[in-house]
């Protein structure tokens, strides 16, 4: 048993699970911390779902069925005994109503594929796995080979999407695609579900919303992010949701919401996501406004590209000042987030008002705050300003807070901003905690993050508002999610 790696551990579980009373027992292989998601699906990086039929019908909903050729063909008729392949169903524009079901069976889809169907804002077309199958779409190094740019209210749920043959390819590729304009109509309007993404270009780029998603391992370059997400709430009314995604390991960043002087930055909830070695970047040309950052649990240990200077050893960056840019942001909610990094928050540029409240900013190499001014007054020009009771985890001898111009202990801080009366400067090691997050679409399943700082071999976690007596649940690594899956019975 190795327990002498830190931070985030990807730990293998091979049926070394034990149910003790109301908790499932974590048994490390490797210590730090464990990324797990609980739940009749899963997610995260370990994950323990209860293995439920997941297949859902209403009373209006029709439902049709698609299979990988040649079970599926242009010659079927979208029944369960008789599936369409996926490129017929998606072009079956008289017949596929809002509000309809497509269901797709295990297998693989390898034809590049173009959706052209319009569900409705209430009444949107789900394309789903069926009853937990193994629904593969393989882009084949295609770009935009999963086309939604002719659909609107579409949602994509529970499908695993890869590349085989991404490393052949030297363009910057969206294996999912929706419209051009980034923030137009089409792209304001797709969901992506509990959808799997490993091992491809770009994870997923701009939509409505993001929720419970895993990548791991895409990306070949700076270009390609796990998320690509921008949007335009005056123009179009709607705050885009980015919730309970498990991000690890991708090229670039994990979530990247950046715009040039053309791409807004307007409308967000970024909450209950999860990143593991990819930092998220809020900034651009862009004025940032109208964006909540909460709930959500970071961790990189080891930095990157031989120093902190390199962008990717940053957890969380707000604002943008390269190539000439110098925007002013407007609003930003940032609250009871764990950020672990080499340096956890990088203020780039200046906020007109800003909250950032109850967060735990714990340094794995650096500093826990670095802000591109010479002093406050430079960086924090307007208000209000509602900045206290964070903590933050410093090492001995040097302050929480790294201005250009030098450091600031907590005290010199306070004096200067008059922030943080009460907050708390930290040089000891953070206890270890867990974090639960059930899955709203999917009953029975959850995330778990788990920061095992003390390197303990085993934890508890106690899921019983997730399962119940009897159930059955797996246990998945959210960086391996086909791989080792553990089983047991939950015994309350």
């Amino acid at each position: 048993m190795d327990n002498k790696k830190s931070a985030i551990t990807y730990i293998h579980i091979k049926g070394v699970s034990k149910i003790i009373t109301g908790k499932l027992k974590i048994v490390f292989i490797s210590a730090a911390v464990l990324l797990l998601a609980v739940g009749a699906d899963l997610t995260l990086k370990y994950g323990v779902r209860r293995p439920v039929e997941i297949k859902q019908t209403t009373t209006t909903a029709n439902e049709f069925y698609v299979a990988p050729p040649p079970t599926g063909s242009s010659s079927g008729n979208g029944s369960i005994e008789n599936p369409w392949d996926l490129l017929t169903a998606g072009n079956q524009t008289q017949i596929i109503k809002p509000g309809d079901i497509i269901w797709l069976r295990g297998g693989t889809y390898l034809e590049p594929i173009t959706i052209k169907l319009y569900g409705t804002e209430s009444a949107p077309i789900t394309i789903r796995n069926y009853n937990r199958e193994r629904a593969t779409f393989d882009a084949k190094g295609v770009p935009n080979s999963f086309n939604l740019s002719n659909s609107m209210f579409i949602r994509l749920w529970g499908l695993e999407v890869m590349d085989s043959l991404r490393s052949s390819v030297g363009q910057q590729i969206y294996s999912i695609f929706t419209d051009g304009g980034a923030t137009g109509p089409k792209a304001s309007t797709t969901a992506y579900i509990n959808i799997v993404s490993h091992d491809a270009g770009m994870g997923i780029a701009n939509g409505r919303e993001a929720y419970g998603n895993i990548f791991y391992y895409n990306g070949r370059n700076k270009l390609e992010h796990g998320i690509y997400w921008q949007n335009n709430y005056p123009q179009n009314g709607i705050i885009k949701v980015i919730q309970d995604n498990i991000i690890l390991n991708s090229s670039a960043y994990g979530i990247h919401s950046y715009g040039s002087l053309r791409g807004e930055l307007d409308g967000f909830l970024f909450e209950g996501n999860t990143f593991v070695n990819n930092s998220f970047l809020l900034g651009g040309g862009w004025a940032v406004d109208n964006v909540t950052i909460k709930d959500n649990f970071f961790y990189q240990k080891e930095l990157k590209d031989g120093g902190y200077v390199d962008w990717l050893n940053y957890g969380l960056q707000l604002g943008y000042n390269d190539e000439g840019m110098s925007t002013v942001n407007n609003n930003v909610s940032i609250t009871n987030n764990y950020i672990a990094y080499p340096i956890p928050l990088w203020l780039r540029m200046s906020f007109r008002k800003m909250t950032m409240r109850s967060n735990h900013l714990i340094q794995t190499r650096h500093f826990p705050v670095q802000i591109d001014a010479n002093n406050a007054s430079g960086f924090f020009i307007s208000g209000p300003y509602d900045i206290d009771q964070n903590t933050y985890y410093q090492r001995p001898g040097e302050g929480p807070f790294y201005f250009s111009s030098g450091y600031r202990t907590l005290g010199q801080w306070q004096t200067e901003t008059g922030f943080d009366l009460h907050s708390t400067a930290l040089t000891t090691t953070p206890p270890n905690i867990v974090f639960i997050r059930p899955n709203k679409y999917e009953s029975g399943r959850a995330n778990i993050t788990i920061y095992n700082w003390s390197k303990i071999n085993n934890v508890d976690v106690d899921v019983s508002g997730i399962l119940n007596t009897g159930d059955a649940y797996e246990i998945h690594n959210a960086q391996d999610y086909y791989g080792d899956i553990v089983t047991g019975i939950y015994q309350g």
